[in-house]
């Protein structure tokens, strides 16, 4: 597997698609994540304190997202936002992240070169894109869908990518 594309809510989810060289998924993970704190106002994200009581903790889970990371390229869509979010929870637990977060894709600005949107949500560029999006602003909902755009995006830029020196970087 070469790229993965990943999302989350606010600390209390995560998922990782984790795709090949032709954008087709061959593994994915999901769960749950007690952030040890409020959740703030739950109809923002629909998980309830009963949902993640029993949930695992981000370091509970981190070594297995270690070696989902290790080696590939992030794809999200709005890949800063996640970065954020995945460098802040590594270094809460002592643990360098995995992945530069230089060797990111962003379907959201790739969006401008292989879409004709006006806006660039995650729900207009699969619209433009004829990507389905199932369960929107769920973790795996969101990173299954940057996966399908990712694979929208191969299709127009052809074979290799322009991106794919990330790949070779990340695989080094």
């Amino acid at each position: 597997p070469e790229c993965l594309a990943q999302s989350r809510r606010p600390a209390a989810e995560i998922a990782v698609v984790a795709l090949d060289d032709s954008a087709e998924i061959v593994e994915s993970f999901e769960t749950l994540v007690n952030p040890q704190r409020d959740l703030g106002p739950q109809v923002i994200h629909g998980i309830s304190a009963a949902d993640i009581r029993r949930a695992p903790t981000f370091a509970e889970v981190a070594c297995h997202l270690i070696d989902l990371l290790n080696g590939r390229v992030i794809v999200a869509h709005n890949v800063a936002f996640d970065m954020l979010f995945l460098e802040a929870e590594f270094s809460r637990i002592g643990v360098t992240l995995p992945v530069d977060r230089h060797n990111c894709l962003c379907t959201m600005r790739l969006a401008r070169n292989y879409l004709s949107c006006s806006r660039r949500t995650l729900e207009q560029c699969c619209q433009a894109a004829e990507v389905s999006l199932l369960d929107a602003h769920t973790a795996l909902g969101d990173a299954l869908a940057a996966g399908q755009l990712l694979r929208a995006y191969v299709a127009v830029a052809g074979a290799p990518p322009p991106w794919w020196d990330l790949v070779a970087t990340a695989q080094s």
